[in-house]
């Protein structure tokens, strides 16, 4: 699929609409289960120290593959 490109702005749009529909999926599975879903659901300042730490690793490794990209991106950048 070499002709297949996608802008910025779609493949935003795209990871929006799956990550949307994750949830609403959970949310479907969980009210099918009979799970409660807003008892579980407490934030605090530790859980949003952690959630923000693990989105900084992530976000490190996406800036250490785009500086020194590895397998198929590194061949079709002519440097492997």
């Amino acid at each position: 699929m070499e002709g297949f490109l996608m802008t910025r702005r779609q493949v935003l749009v795209l990871a929006l609409v799956v990550e949307a529909g994750m949830g609403a999926a959970a949310i479907g599975l969980g009210v099918w289960v009979g799970l409660p879903d807003l008892e579980w659901g407490h934030g605090n300042l530790a859980g949003l120290g952690w959630g923000m730490a693990g989105a900084l690793v992530l976000l490190g490794i996406l800036m250490l593959f785009q500086r020194y990209p590895v397998g198929a991106e590194d061949r079709k950048s002519g440097n492997g």
